[in-house]
Protein backbone atom coordinates (compact mmCIF):
# COMPACT_ATOMS: atom_id res chain seq x y z
CA UNK A 1 0.00 0.00 0.00
CA UNK A 2 1.43 2.99 -1.15
CA UNK A 3 1.84 6.27 1.69
CA UNK A 4 3.17 9.61 0.88
CA UNK A 5 4.80 11.13 3.88
CA UNK A 6 6.78 14.67 3.30
CA UNK A 7 10.53 14.31 4.42
CA UNK A 8 13.23 17.11 4.76
CA UNK A 9 15.27 17.60 2.00
CA UNK A 10 17.91 15.01 1.51
CA UNK A 11 20.12 14.23 -1.46
CA UNK A 12 19.51 11.24 -3.86
CA UNK A 13 22.85 10.15 -3.82
CA UNK A 14 23.55 10.82 -0.11
CA UNK A 15 20.85 8.91 0.80
CA UNK A 16 21.15 5.96 -2.02
CA UNK A 17 25.00 5.37 -0.07
CA UNK A 18 23.37 5.46 3.66
CA UNK A 19 21.15 2.51 2.24
CA UNK A 20 22.24 -1.01 3.24
CA UNK A 21 20.34 -3.58 0.56
CA UNK A 22 21.53 -5.74 -1.76
CA UNK A 23 18.96 -4.03 -4.10
CA UNK A 24 18.70 -0.58 -4.40
CA UNK A 25 17.57 1.08 -7.42
CA UNK A 26 18.48 5.05 -8.14
CA UNK A 27 16.66 6.95 -11.23
CA UNK A 28 18.98 10.08 -10.79
CA UNK A 29 17.87 13.07 -12.27
CA UNK A 30 20.89 15.67 -11.54
CA UNK A 31 21.36 17.34 -14.77
CA UNK A 32 20.29 20.80 -14.10
CA UNK A 33 17.54 22.44 -16.54
CA UNK A 34 14.22 22.69 -17.85
CA UNK A 35 13.17 19.01 -17.87
CA UNK A 36 15.35 17.43 -14.52
CA UNK A 37 12.51 17.33 -12.07
CA UNK A 38 12.55 14.26 -10.01
CA UNK A 39 14.76 11.33 -9.05
CA UNK A 40 13.76 7.94 -7.61
CA UNK A 41 15.42 5.74 -4.76
CA UNK A 42 13.27 2.24 -4.19
CA UNK A 43 14.54 -0.27 -1.69
CA UNK A 44 13.27 -3.06 0.21
CA UNK A 45 12.55 -5.64 -2.71
CA UNK A 46 8.99 -7.40 -2.71
CA UNK A 47 9.10 -8.86 -5.87
CA UNK A 48 11.51 -9.95 -8.69
CA UNK A 49 10.55 -10.71 -12.71
CA UNK A 50 13.55 -11.80 -14.74
CA UNK A 51 12.31 -13.55 -18.18
CA UNK A 52 13.10 -13.52 -21.90
CA UNK A 53 9.63 -12.09 -23.19
CA UNK A 54 7.01 -9.82 -21.77
CA UNK A 55 4.21 -12.20 -20.65
CA UNK A 56 5.56 -12.75 -17.14
CA UNK A 57 5.83 -9.06 -16.85
CA UNK A 58 2.28 -8.39 -18.41
CA UNK A 59 0.75 -10.96 -16.03
CA UNK A 60 2.08 -9.04 -12.98
CA UNK A 61 0.91 -5.23 -13.86
CA UNK A 62 -2.72 -4.34 -12.56
CA UNK A 63 -5.17 -1.11 -13.52
CA UNK A 64 -7.18 -1.59 -10.19
CA UNK A 65 -3.88 -0.47 -8.49
CA UNK A 66 -2.27 2.81 -7.33
CA UNK A 67 0.61 4.24 -9.56
CA UNK A 68 3.18 3.54 -6.54
CA UNK A 69 1.20 -0.03 -5.36
CA UNK A 70 2.28 -0.73 -9.39
CA UNK A 71 5.62 0.67 -9.77
CA UNK A 72 8.38 -1.65 -11.30
CA UNK A 73 12.19 -0.44 -11.89
CA UNK A 74 14.58 -2.50 -13.99
CA UNK A 75 15.68 -2.74 -17.08
CA UNK A 76 14.85 -4.41 -20.85
CA UNK A 77 17.81 -5.87 -22.35
CA UNK A 78 18.60 -5.33 -26.20
CA UNK A 79 17.70 -9.47 -26.31
CA UNK A 80 13.79 -8.22 -26.00
CA UNK A 81 14.24 -7.01 -29.49
CA UNK A 82 12.93 -11.27 -30.28
CA UNK A 83 9.76 -10.44 -28.87
CA UNK A 84 8.69 -7.72 -30.93
CA UNK A 85 9.74 -8.48 -34.11
CA UNK A 86 11.48 -11.33 -36.23
CA UNK A 87 14.83 -11.00 -36.56
CA UNK A 88 18.12 -13.17 -36.89
CA UNK A 89 18.76 -15.07 -34.01
CA UNK A 90 22.54 -13.64 -32.15
CA UNK A 91 24.36 -15.09 -29.54
CA UNK A 92 23.53 -14.68 -26.09
CA UNK A 93 24.41 -12.11 -23.82
CA UNK A 94 28.08 -13.02 -22.34
CA UNK A 95 27.47 -10.74 -18.83
CA UNK A 96 24.56 -13.61 -18.23
CA UNK A 97 22.21 -10.79 -17.36
CA UNK A 98 18.52 -11.83 -18.07
CA UNK A 99 16.82 -9.89 -21.13
CA UNK A 100 14.04 -8.08 -18.80
CA UNK A 101 14.86 -7.49 -15.06
CA UNK A 102 12.18 -5.97 -13.12
CA UNK A 103 11.51 -5.14 -9.28
CA UNK A 104 9.05 -3.98 -6.99
CA UNK A 105 9.86 -2.36 -3.90
CA UNK A 106 8.67 -1.57 -0.59
CA UNK A 107 10.02 1.55 -0.27
CA UNK A 108 10.21 4.99 -2.83
CA UNK A 109 11.63 7.80 -2.10
CA UNK A 110 10.50 10.69 -4.82
CA UNK A 111 12.81 13.32 -4.93
CA UNK A 112 11.18 16.54 -6.25
CA UNK A 113 14.79 18.81 -7.56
Amino acid sequence: MYIAQSQPWQDPLELAESINDTHIVLLYSGVKGPQAYFSYLAHGLTEIITSSNFRDLEAQLSQDQPTWDNAWFGYLGYELNHALELLPKQQPSSFGFSPLCMMQFHTIYIFDH
